[in-house]
């Protein structure tokens, strides 16, 4: 499976370092971590030598203080992957209903438990918007579960809260659970109005997965947990989870995520980051060649028109002899050719992609080689 981000495999093999690329590919906040943080994550190597909590009671009751739920309903894990691997195989589907493309972390929990996946495909005629009145005419008692990512990924399009709402209240009736996956919440303005995880304690079927790697920057420490409407799946998931899957690096998170320092920090990122990408679209959409879709992500998901001498994997190559890497998307379930998926990053280095993209679409356009 290829996920975005693997730039120690990509520097080998283009023989340089992996702060030399420049990675469009990953989802990442680009700012550096904030030095509030930094000094509790540092705070934390005196505790290397002791094991951590085996029930995570602090860090338990600070997740739950961060979501506005109640500490039974949280399940810590080593990233937003254990929690998805972990939900899953706890849940045992027989039939799930997966809309198509989304992130492809799903399909593959889904294949190890053996589940018959059903794809709901989200059309390109509509932006990649999920259809709630045609998913939910679908939904029926043969379905176990139902994934919905908020933002999806890598379409960065977004479910208002009331026709979340109406897909739980359809899927309780016959008896299908739900997941909602907001890995990328953070980033969504004024994102309190979408998250679910507040709202857990009204939908029994609800699972909500979540992470502080994206917005926090930190993908080399893994923290992701899960919340849940029914107090009984928490309670197996707690008793069946790996122990002791969360280090004392991710475990220390619980002494800043309430803090007033990183709720000035995330809002200030989050704002940053759709300004810089509001700029792109607008400089992408004066290029001919691309398509840039609407996104209430951190990324944007981009279409190279029809030509017969380019293609996406042509794009990409061309950008990583310049040392950017950009997500080819081409892989994704459920995706036309085509397309590929860039995060937004520091102003300077969206300049970089965006003059590079430029050169490509001059040079599409005058039939040049690039």
């Amino acid at each position: 499976m290829e996920h975005g981000g693997n730039v120690l495999k990509i520097g080998k093999e283009i023989g340089v370092g992996p702060h030399e690329i420049v990675d469009f590919s990953a989802n990442i906040n680009p700012f550096q971590i904030p030095d509030e943080l930094m000094q509790v994550i540092t705070q934390a190597q005196k505790n290397v030598s002791i094991y951590p909590d085996p029930e995570y009671y602090e860090l338990r009751k600070a997740l739950a203080n961060y979501s506005s739920t109640e500490i039974e309903r949280i399940v810590p894990g080593n990233g937003a992957a254990q929690i998805i691997h972990d939900v899953i195989k706890l849940i045992n589907p027989e039939k799930t209903m997966l809309p198509v493309p989304t992130f492809s972390e799903y399909e593959a929990a889904l294949k190890v438990t053996g589940s018959n996946v059903v794809h709901f495909k989200m059309e390109i005629t509509n932006n990649f918007e999920l259809n709630v009145g045609e998913l939910i005419k679908h939904i029926d008692e043969s379905f176990d579960l139902l994934v919905l990512c908020n933002p999806n990924n890598p379409t960065g399009n977004l479910i208002m809260k009331k026709e979340m709402e109406q897909i739980l209240e359809k899927c309780q009736k016959v008896g299908c659970k739900v997941i909602v996956d907001e890995a990328f919440i953070e980033f969504v303005a004024a994102s309190e109005r979408f998250t679910m995880a507040s709202e857990a304690e009204r939908w029994n079927n609800l699972i909500v997965i979540r992470a502080f790697t994206k917005i926090f920057a930190i993908p080399g420490i893994r923290l992701g947990y899960g919340v849940h409407g029914c107090l009984a799946l928490s309670n197996n998931h707690r008793k069946y989870a790996v122990p002791w899957s969360v280090n004392v690096f991710a475990e220390s998170l619980k002494d800043y995520i309430n803090s007033v320092e990183a709720s000035v920090y995330i809002k200030k990122i989050s704002e940053t980051i759709k300004l810089e990408k509001e700029i792109m679209e607008e400089r992408i959409k004066k290029m001919e060649a691309f398509t840039v879709f609407p996104s209430h992500a951190n990324f944007l998901l981009i279409r190279l028109i029809d030509h017969e001498k380019y293609n996406v994997e042509r794009v990409c190559s061309w950008l990583l002899k310049r040392r950017i890497l950009i997500r080819n998307c081409n892989n994704f379930n459920g995706m036309p050719s085509r397309f590929f998926r860039v995060a937004v990053k520091k102003k300077e280095e969206n300049d970089q992609l965006i003059d590079s993209l430029l050169y490509i679409n001059n040079s599409i356009l005058n039939n040049k080689q690039c």
